[in-house]
């Protein structure tokens, strides 16, 4: 029986940290189609690159694409298997042959390649699959070459964006709340900016650590026999919704009757505490538990 791999990567950091839609979107649109064709798809055979671009081919040489492209070359991953991707550019928004060349190599060694935008399926042609070489190779040009155009105009608006942004920050920094920094975090009054409290910030690197592995009940339990603070399901929920330890401010404005509503993240606002890596680790883990105890309760 074929096994399922997914593949899902965001390119900034930021995208990651500040905003889960892109990986929301991702995962939703596989776990549709993979249910659609009753294709079951484990939490380890997905691979996640965060912060790493396809546009420069990063994720193929040192990214958990190369991981899986390396199990694929070593035929770990098996003729006849499938790997779902929202789209070709997540795979790499690279230069057209290169593109190409990263997917053939793939489909070569027998690999179906499902792309859960469009539904459509890529794979080696031959004589018992009737898959139209031409038209196939024609349409995986389209999409290859308006990804890299679309990556380089990207990058050259993000460029000045990041520009102007960043001598707007030099003249203009603001400090919101130099009084009351979130745990782990201080303000150094000689410096006029916020430091790591290595105490508390290990704590809270001990608290992610743990979540790869066991809930949060669990963790809580494990972390207050030593902690410093007595953690509490709200404190847990705290660094998850306001990112905190990802280097973002969570921007808030009031509204009628005073109450506070969500309005941006401002970013490297904090210094990091965790990695961004770490970060989708458990985010990941996470939510293969909670899938297990949604089908666990059918």
């Amino acid at each position: 029986m074929p096994t399922a791999y997914a593949y899902i990567r965001y390119s900034s950091k930021a995208q990651g940290g500040a905003d889960r839609d892109s990986v929301d979107r991702q995962m939703s649109s596989i776990e549709a189609i993979t249910k659609h064709q009753n294709i079951e798809l484990l939490p380890e055979n997905i691979f996640s690159d965060t912060g790493v671009s396809g546009y420069d081919g990063s994720n193929s040489r040192t990214g958990k694409l190369k991981e899986l492209i390396d199990r694929i070359n070593s035929l770990e991953i098996r003729t006849g298997d499938y790997v779902f991707v929202e789209s070709i550019d997540r795979l790499s928004r690279q230069r057209l042959l290169q593109a190409k060349e990263l997917v053939n190599n793939i489909l070569e060694k027998g690999i179906v390649l499902i792309t859960t935008i469009d539904g459509q399926r890529y794979e080696k042609p031959n004589d018992v699959n009737g898959i139209d070489d031409l038209q196939q190779d024609i349409l995986l040009s389209v999409i290859s070459k308006r990804a890299h155009e679309e990556s380089r105009t990207k990058s050259i608006r993000r460029k000045s964006a990041w520009n102007r942004a960043k001598a707007n920050a030099e003249t203009d920094q603001k400090i919101f709340n130099a009084h009351n920094p979130p745990y782990g975090i201080f303000f150094d009054k000689k410096t006029n900016s916020f430091k790591i409290n290595e105490d508390e910030a290990k704590e809270i690197r001990q608290i992610f650590e743990s979540l790869k592995f066991v809930g949060v009940s669990q963790t809580i339990k494990e972390i207050n026999t030593t902690s410093k603070r007595k953690w509490t399901n709200k404190n847990v929920s705290h660094l998850f919704s306001t990112k905190y330890p990802l280097v973002y401010y969570m921007a808030q404005r009031k509204k009628k009757k005073k109450k506070k509503v969500f309005e941006s993240y401002i970013e490297n606002y904090y210094p990091q505490i965790i990695s961004f890596e770490l970060w989708q680790e458990v985010r990941n883990a996470m939510e293969g538990r909670k899938h297990r105890r949604n089908y666990g309760s059918h």
